[in-house]
């Protein structure tokens, strides 16, 4: 009789201990599973704020981009077509044999030559044309050709490894980051030697 009530009472236990058990496996499934949801819909509130991020970045590089474009236009279509047209005028210009009115008019038109030139050199800089037609190698390679022009700066382009070439939205924001610093470097840094690394 003993026995059997023992015996009873180790099945009981044996089964309460069962179901506890389960209970465990249950509640650590459910807590998992729980802890599992919450990763997952943070990883998604990040990608949705990394992609927000990331849209607002190409919408901004856009509108940039497109007032480049405009800019680049105007300096291109109306200003150096009015330089080009006084620059016509003085060359043509009936003038009488004195030499300084001469001289002032020669350097009247060498002016205007230079200016043309560095206007146009602008508007190439500031239009994605130069990324869209060359790649970035070559954008910057001009970059570097108009700032040693005036000859106030050293400024060397050092390639090193095998080049990779990216999308042209890519090249175009890695340019302009480029053309930032630069311009930050000669307002700023009253710096006499530049050089520019790029690491492939």
């Amino acid at each position: 009789m003993f026995s059997s009530e023992g015996e009873n009472l180790v099945y009981l236990i044996a089964i309460c201990a069962v179901l506890l058990l389960v209970l465990a496996s249950f509640i650590t499934l459910f807590v998992y599973q729980y802890q599992q949801k919450q990763v997952s819909y943070f990883r998604d509130i990040e990608q949705m704020k990394v992609n927000h991020e990331n849209d607002l970045l190409k919408s901004k590089v856009e509108i940039q981009e497109q007032t480049f474009a405009n800019i680049s236009r105007e300096i291109h279509d109306n200003i150096g077509q009015k330089l080009t047209l006084a620059k016509l005028h003085l060359n043509t210009l009936q003038l009488p044999s004195e030499t300084e009115v001469k001289k002032t008019i020669e350097n009247s038109v060498e002016i205007l030559t230079d200016v043309i030139s560095d206007l146009s050199d602008i508007s190439r800089s500031m239009s994605s044309e130069i990324i869209l037609s060359n790649g970035l190698i070559k954008a910057l390679e001009f970059e570097v050709n108009q700032l040693n022009k005036p000859g106030l700066y050293s400024i060397k382009l050092v390639i090193t490894g095998e080049p990779v070439f990216f999308s042209a939205d890519s090249e175009l924001i890695l340019f302009r980051i480029a053309q930032e610093v630069l311009n930050n470097i000669i307002k700023h840094a009253n710096a006499h030697t530049i050089a520019i690394k790029l690491y492939y």
